[in-house]
């Protein structure tokens, strides 16, 4: 498992340091090199890749790595071993997905790579050894679910691995072992000690409860100065205890689709206080056309 797909994170001109990135919203196009392209993953923009620089065209260093590359360096390491990829990008036709792991279940792959997907419930009982590369990918994520996610991920991993006669062996690659979420891997109770914690120091859920709240427009002033009026009209109507207003701050992806994105995250630590502020909470910013306000009650994700 490496969950990032295509072949490159980013390349990057070696004399000006110009870079391939998303005109909508400002990330690095992703290359992909079986088809020659620099993509987008979140808004779809694509364009073919010359293979120099587009400010200067000097030579292109490429850099970072997705389940492309791993397939390609694997496939030096091991000449003789059939290997299957198994990502976003190899199950794009109608029917691939199921193609792909019918030849693993035959034998006729040995070597099954890909993104979290290979992770999903799959029971093939000649695999013994599972293998996840940069587990800190999803670790490190600025979300604070981000140990509950990359522990239950490598946990659906590990239980690939040894499902028949043979015992399974599981091999995780990290910058941070002492991390608990990788060292309490297949105790599910102490990981839930520790975990919970960290959220109640913090005040996150289930200590708590979080409504996030999205400003985006396309002026980036005008969408900054709305989550800055918004959020100073709230903080004057709570209390900075039992109901917290934290921010604005620029989303994950400050910039996407070509919108601009602030937000700012209102916290509860009663249930019931909380529910009924939210409920009597004006959050539409004044006189900002074009500005659009996007609620999240209880999200899944910061990002």
């Amino acid at each position: 498992l490496y969950n990032r797909r295509g072949f490159a994170t980013f390349v990057q001109c070696v004399d000006c340091g110009g870079a391939y990135k998303c005109p909508s919203c400002n990330v690095s196009l992703v290359l992909h090199q079986k088809m020659r392209t620099l993509s987008c993953h979140y808004c779809g923009f694509h364009r073919k890749f010359q293979g120099d620089c587009p400010q200067c065209s000097g030579a292109l260093e490429i850099r970072g790595q997705g389940t492309e590359r791993v397939e390609a360096i694997l496939k030096e390491a091991f000449p003789d071993v059939p290997i299957a990829r198994m990502d976003a990008d190899s199950t794009s036709s109608r029917g691939s997905h199921h193609k792909i792991l019918a030849a693993f279940q035959r034998g006729e792959s040995r070597l099954l790579i890909g993104t979290q997907i290979v992770a999903k419930g799959h029971d093939f009982p000649g695999v013994t050894l599972a293998v996840v590369l940069g587990a800190d990918h999803t670790l490190m994520m600025p979300d604070f679910r981000a140990a509950e996610r990359s522990f239950s991920l490598l946990t659906q991993l590990a239980g690939r691995a040894g499902r028949g006669s043979s015992a399974g062996r599981v091999l995780v690659q990290t910058y941070h072992p002492e991390h608990f979420a990788l060292k309490l891997l297949g105790d599910y109770q102490r990981f839930f000690v520790e975990e919970s914690k960290s959220r109640e120091v913090l005040g996150y859920p289930p200590f708590s409860r979080l409504s996030l709240v999205r400003f985006e427009g396309v002026n980036r002033s005008d969408v900054l100065f709305s989550a800055r009026e918004v959020s100073e009209r709230l903080r004057g109507t709570c209390d900075g205890r039992t109901v917290q207003v934290l921010g604005p701050a620029p989303a994950a992806l400050p910039r996407l689709l070509g919108r601009w994105r602030y937000q700012i995250i209102l916290r509860g630590m009663d249930a019931a206080v909380f529910r009924k502020w939210v409920a009597q909470a004006d959050l539409s910013p004044k006189n900002k056309k074009g500005v659009r306000v996007v609620v999240d009650v209880d999200p899944r994700s910061l990002m």
